[in-house]
């Protein structure tokens, strides 16, 4: 448990099955869903924006919601880097008592 909860990054626990299994695979799914009739598009907005305070994205799998999730993100193209993000998720199993 020490290990999982020191390690930098974790492994792709639903890859393969939620979304794409290689990073290649995953990155070209990704890339798909700003090109997809319903996304964004490639090109990053050329209207300055004010700095984002926040980002609400769907909560859905990619086969679904990928270009909402596309529209999300879209609005982090053209803001400089931020000191921290954070980020809420929901558990769908809900936990357990113990």
């Amino acid at each position: 448990m020490r290990a999982f909860k020191e390690a930098p990054a974790r492994p792709a626990a639903h890859a393969g099955g939620a979304y794409a299994g290689s990073a290649e695979e995953l990155r070209r799914q990704i890339d798909g869903f700003f090109v997809h009739p319903d996304g964004p598009g490639r090109e990053a907005p050329s209207v300055p924006r004010p700095p984002l305070r926040g980002l609400i994205a769907p909560h859905i799998d990619f086969h679904r919601g990928g270009p909402a999730y596309a529209h999300a993100y879209a609005a982090l193209a053209g803001q400089s880097p931020f000191d921290r993000y954070l980020i809420f998720g929901t558990c769908h199993a809900g936990m357990q008592r113990r």
